[in-house]
């Protein structure tokens, strides 16, 4: 999906012999149609796409601001997001907003937390997880790894894709 979208509304680049697509900016997402993107593979994502472009430009998701707050300010205005859960809003948090406490669960971290640490996490797997659940996981999460939990969750997902060549578990 990523590669599509940035094929298709990206900036070309080449280097080094090499022809790639830069990440689109924020206009050109919120001033794409729905079947825009839709063609691109995003599926029920795609309103999602088009409507947090559209709050990064007017101002209601402002990156600036959210890397200054606190883990749970940033998350709670994240959550606050048409389209954006409790794992989507961590993935922001850990990988561009710089909170490494950020911990993404979902049903393949939760399966890998239960095949190396069973004794702390034995959490059954469900399709979904409620929002109160998710806190009381990452809370134990971040008990058991430290505020640098989110190294952990990198870790332990390329390890376990890497070790079932990327096939999930």
């Amino acid at each position: 999906m990523l590669k599509k979208i940035s094929k298709k509304f990206g900036k070309r680049v080449n280097f080094d012999g090499h022809e790639f697509h830069t990440f689109p900016i924020p206009e050109k997402l919120a001033n794409s149609s729905i079947t825009e993107l839709l063609s691109c593979g995003l599926g029920f994502r795609a309103k999602y796409v088009n409507q947090a472009s559209q709050d990064i430009l007017s101002g209601r998701i402002d990156f600036n601001y959210l890397k200054k707050r606190d883990y749970k300010t940033a998350k709670d205005h994240l959550i606050g997001v048409y389209g954006i859960g409790s794992k989507i809003a961590d993935c922001i948090l850990l990988f561009s907003l710089e909170k490494i406490e950020a911990f993404p669960i979902d049903r393949w971290t939760l399966r890998i937390l239960r095949k190396y640490y069973s004794d702390i996490f034995d959490e059954s797997i469900t399709k979904s997880i409620t929002k109160k659940r998710y806190e009381e996981i990452h809370e134990k999460i971040v008990g058991h790894f430290g505020p640098f939990a989110g190294y952990s969750q990198q870790f332990l997902f390329k390890m376990e894709r890497d070790l079932n060549n990327k096939k999930w578990l």
